[in-house]
């Protein structure tokens, strides 16, 4: 018998339970105290909403975006937070079904739509998500929302308000990027993303561009380092993050393996991104 710590048994599911957003802020009730010296805000940002009318998300990432902002000063803490009105969001409340397909959950036919639409939009491209589901970041002075598509939400601190969207494919050719960029001394901000089977690397340079609030043009200054070819025909390797020293770049080519040709047919399918992945077990790094 294996024996299970009563420690790690934790209760998991209160993570997929669907909150309410807190629009308005609220002061927090505290136990214990904190120091006074304290002043400052958090950011946290992480899946709010899992049901859409008779449809249910079938993976933690899939939830929609909340966004969280805890204000400390003085000893105290305040408390807001909204959802993001993606157009996901969007398109699935007024279908009341999920019709955007997420990381572990594919769409339902929109039935606002007569038979031959529903139908015929299984062979269309699909949209991307733009759920912005996973983390917050720093372009400058401007903070946005970002998911594992190139889609990203600039959002208002103070307020948690959307101000602006971004597409980053129409400044460096990759299908998808990771949602945990990392950042040098002078705030140029890295990232990987990958284009059929190629890897890429590029920067967005901090530049006066990003201290006004809503310029995009900051973007137009990203450029790729380096390009690295899959080493398996057909294949590319999942990866959620990558590391960074001073002078390098580390990428780990695993064998959790996304098939392009399921990818690009799950659409078709009724599957979502999750059913395209692979574990080779028996292949190394």
């Amino acid at each position: 018998m294996v024996y299970v710590p009563e420690l790690i048994m934790v209760d998991f599911s209160k993570a997929f339970q669907s909150v309410p957003e807190c629009p308005t802020e609220i002061e927090t009730t505290l136990t214990g105290s904190l120091p006074r010296w304290l002043n400052g805000t958090l950011l946290k940002n992480g899946p709010g909403v899992f049901e859409v009318g008779p449809d249910s998300f079938r993976h933690w990432f899939d939830g929609f975006a909340i966004f969280q902002r805890f204000r400390f000063t003085d000893g105290k803490v305040f408390y807001k937070s909204k959802h993001l009105r993606s157009d996901s969001y969007k398109n699935c409340l007024k279908a009341n079904r999920i019709v955007t397909a997420q990381f572990g959950t594919p769409a339902s036919l929109d039935p606002s739509l007569n038979f031959f639409r529903r139908y015929s939009k299984k062979f269309l491209p699909p949209k991307l998500t733009d759920n912005d589901v996973v983390n917050f970041v720093q372009f400058g002075d401007q903070v946005w929302a970002a998911t594992e598509t190139t889609l990203m939400h600039q959002i208002d601190p103070a307020t948690l308000d959307t101000t602006k969207k971004v597409d980053m494919s129409k400044y460096v050719a990759v299908n998808v990027e990771t949602a945990h960029q990392h950042y040098d001394k002078r705030g140029n901000v890295y990232n990987i993303g990958w284009s059929l089977n190629t890897y890429k690397v590029f920067v967005t340079p901090n530049s006066d561009l990003f201290k006004q609030t809503t310029n995009l043009e900051g973007f137009e200054k990203t450029k790729i380092m380096a390009t690295i070819k899959s080493k398996r025909k057909g294949f590319v390797s999942y990866f959620h993050s990558f590391a960074m020293t001073e002078n390098y770049i580390i990428f780990v080519e695993m064998p959790l393996l996304i098939n392009t040709i399921k990818l690009l047919s799950a659409h078709v399918r009724t599957k979502s991104f999750k059913d395209s992945l692979t574990w080779k077990h028996d292949q190394k790094v």
